[in-house]
C-alpha cells in the first residue's frame, strides 16, 4: 500500500465518523440528501460535494442503515467523495 493511502472498511469508517468532527446537525445533512429531502437531485449532489469527511461519514452511516432512503447517485457520490479524500469504502 503506497504511503498516504488508507484502506478503511465501512465498519471502521463509521466509527471514525464521530472522531472526524461531524458538525452538529449531521442528521439534517443526511436528511437533506435523502429521498425525503426537499432539494432537487442537482442540489443534493452539490450538497454532497460541499460536505467534509465527518459529514460524509455520518451520511454513509445513515445510508448503511436504510439504503432505500437514498438515490443511487447520492450513494455513489458520498463514496466517491470519501475516496477522493483518501478513504476507501469496501
Amino acid at each position: 500500500m503506497p504511503f498516504g493511502t488508507y484502506h478503511i472498511d465501512i465498519i471502521i469508517t463509521c466509527r471514525w465518523g464521530s472522531l472526524m468532527g461531524a458538525q452538529k446537525g449531521g442528521g439534517m445533512r443526511a436528511y437533506n440528501v435523502s429521498k425525503e429531502g426537499n432539494c432537487s437531485l442537482e442540489e443534493k449532489i452539490a450538497l454532497v460535494k460541499s460536505y467534509g469527511a465527518g459529514d460524509l461519514l455520518y451520511v454513509l452511516r445513515k445510508i448503511e442503515k436504510i439504503p432505500t432512503d437514498y438515490d443511487e447517485i447520492i450513494i455513489k457520490g458520498v463514496v466517491g467523495r470519501l475516496y477522493d479524500m483518501g478513504i476507501k469504502c469496501i
